[in-house]
């Protein structure tokens, strides 16, 4: 009897527990009411983005979802997350917003945290507001089936235009279809584009690639190897059915991994992941890179054949409306939008502002100011008026310009071209004295020597890593790091100025060896010494002689390869990537030279010690040109 009665208050007593943590975990995951902005953040709203500044009331309460399973044209299942407004009539007719992810469309979960499942917040906000969200996972991932070769690929597109068929088809919908998404489903998003599928009227792409081979591959032609081997990695354990390492242990264990789709088996969803043992890897295709024309194997294709730069034509004749997000910080994707921007003519409108990816932090490191409006609820409801206006003929149209932050306690901007209207270079002479000077003839004619230091780097927090999880982007001071590189300082500034554009350096330089890389900082220096990284170039030697694109930077091909002679002096011209700040009267503008950033990318050369000799004034001498913006 003794025992009957332990085994009771044990049951209890475990009954208790569980229920404690269901009630623990429906308070941290219960969904927190549907944003509406007071009046004073509706007004910053439209301050920074313009148009009326009224924030549309929400028109439903709560959304129901369902998991259908998509058979595709060759018998491959997709598995597809629709929700709909709760409340909604039946003979409602909603245009729908389309992501497609290859990263989980939705995390299954043991039970009973199941049963605590939630829409995501930006579902919730646009279910709220009249429309359907669809979200997908892509081929080769997630609850899907099949295998992918490389991201993007045609296959995986033609997918797209499957799920645009089966969304117009449906009763509640309106035939109108958005696509978006950030970073990966951000580029998914822009090739819907070029399919010129009717029922496509805007896109929306979030911190994603323009030009896959210089915007996150190999920058400035030099392999991005940790990304490139980490987001390998990383999706390799996601496409097996597990979360990636590092992710917390309480995380794993209530994570089953992807979601099911409805009407599919086990044994089927079993036989849909193990199609993913055939995906291709990604890390071992860039290992067979140099140039942009190369083929990669095994994939045996180039790597404009998934970058959407290649598809201009294609997304001009389809003429849809985009709304490009980027942040400053966020690797090179600010270069990316403003390449867009000026070499895809279509209606576009973008906006850059201090973040990283996916605008998850905003940071001014001049002021060292953090959280910079606009908050979240400002920017879901930005998005939504331009949806409203494209998906549902409501609302004035949003203007076609560039809307951009400038640093240092500049706030935002708008311009309709890029860099801004007034700006012009002025030139800074490298001297042999380490001094950089506003009249180049004053600068130190002569030369400056610099063994590359190979263990450099830009740390674990820079603008790159941030592109793996949305981590904070952070350069500590630059000053100890500095010390190990070749650099080259003005005098202090006498009034503020700004700088917003496209720096680049002319370097005249010799190497001891047939290849180099250069890793240009842009910084800016306190009266009190701190150091403040600004932006950086990164140009392996062996392009540097690469044509333009028109727009979209050197061509990197194979035909334009230049080895160094090793000690002969030559001209490699550095693009920085854009920025816009205005550095404080009194501070010094800064350039510091590496040959080598150990924490992000692969060494040029190889193997091997390699000297630098660089030139300095005189008429053919270094230079550095700032985009200077009238204040």
């Amino acid at each position: 009897m003794a025992r009957k009665r332990l085994f009771l208050r044990l049951l209890l007593l475990a009954g208790l527990l569980l229920a404690g943590v269901c009630v623990a975990a429906w308070l941290a995951v219960r969904p927190a009411p549907v944003p509406q902005l007071t009046p004073a953040e509706s007004a910053e709203r439209a301050a920074i983005f313009g148009g009326p500044a009224a924030s549309p009331p929400a028109l439903y309460s709560g959304a129901t979802r369902t998991s259908p399973t998509l058979t595709m044209r060759d018998g491959t299942r997709i598995a597809v997350d629709l929700w709909l407004p709760e409340g909604r009539g039946r003979k409602s007719r909603l245009p729908t917003l389309l992501m497609a992810t290859r990263y989980w469309r939705r995390v299954g979960l043991v039970w009973p945290f199941s049963l605590l499942d939630q829409p995501p917040e930006e579902v919730r906000f646009f279910t709220a507001h009249g429309y359907a969200v669809v979200r997908m996972d892509v081929r080769g991932t997630g609850a899907s089936g099949g295998s992918r070769a490389y991201p993007w690929s045609p296959v995986e597109r033609e997918d797209t235009r499957e799920v645009l068929d089966w969304i117009v088809s449906k009763d509640w919908s309106n035939g109108r279809v958005a696509t978006l998404g950030i970073s990966y489903a951000g580029t998914a998003a822009e090739f819907a584009a070029a399919l010129g599928d009717p029922a496509l009227r805007a896109v929306m792409p979030m911190f994603s690639v323009y030009d896959a081979f210089s915007d996150i591959a190999f920058p400035g032609g030099v392999r991005n190897d940790r990304f490139i081997y980490s987001w390998g990695q990383a999706n390799s354990i996601l496409d097996s059915g597990h979360l990636p390492h590092g992710t917390p242990w309480w995380l794993r264990a209530v994570v089953t991994g992807p979601a099911r789709a409805g009407g599919e088996t086990p044994e089927e969803q079993a036989a849909d992941r193990k199609q993913h043992e055939a995906n291709g890897d990604i890390y071992a295709n860039a290992l067979s890179v140099t140039f942009r024309d190369d083929v990669a194997r095994p994939a045996g294709i180039s790597i404009d054949a998934f970058s959407p730069h290649a598809f201009r034509a294609e997304t001009e004749a389809a003429h849809v409306p985009f709304y490009v997000w980027a942040g400053w910080f966020d690797g090179a994707y600010a270069d990316a939008a403003l390449k867009r921007y000026a070499s895809l003519h279509v209606p576009q409108r973008l906006v850059i502002g201090p973040w990283n990816h996916g605008a998850a932090e905003a940071v001014d490191p001049i002021t060292r100011e953090k959280g910079m409006p606009p908050n979240e609820a400002e920017r879901l409801f930005e998005r939504l008026r331009f949806f409203d206006h494209y998906l549902k003929d409501e609302g004035p149209a949003p203007k076609n310009e560039i809307i951009y932050y400038t640093l240092g306690g500049g706030g935002w901007r708008h311009t309709d071209v890029w860099p801004p209207a007034g700006t012009a270079e002025r030139v800074l002479g490298l001297g042999q004295d380490g001094a950089m000077v506003w009249n180049p003839a004053d600068a130190k004619s002569g030369s400056r020597t610099y063994a590359v230091d190979f263990s450099v780097g830009s740390g674990p927090q820079n603008r790159w890593h941030t592109q793996l999880g949305r981590d904070d982007v952070a350069y500590p001071d630059r000053a100890s790091v500095d010390a190990r590189l070749l650099v080259f300082e003005s005098a202090p500034l006498a009034e503020a100025t700004e700088i917003s554009g496209w720096p680049r350096l002319h370097l005249l330089l010799a190497a001891s060896s047939e290849d180099t890389a250069v890793h240009a900082y842009l910084e800016a220096v306190s009266p009190k010494g701190r150091v403040v990284m600004l932006s950086e170039g990164v140009l392996r030697a062996l392009h540097r002689a690469g044509v333009s694109m028109g727009g979209t930077g050197r061509a990197f091909l194979r035909r334009d390869a230049a080895p160094m002679v090793p000690g002969r002096p030559e001209t490699l011209d550095v693009r920085f990537l854009p920025l816009s700040a205005v550095v404080p009267a009194g501070w010094r503008v800064r350039l510091a030279l590496a040959g080598a950033d150990a924490d992000q990318f692969a060494r040029v050369p190889p193997v091997g010690e390699v000297t630098w000799t660089v030139f300095t004034g005189g008429d053919r001498g270094s230079r550095l040109y700032l985009p200077i913006t009238p204040q």
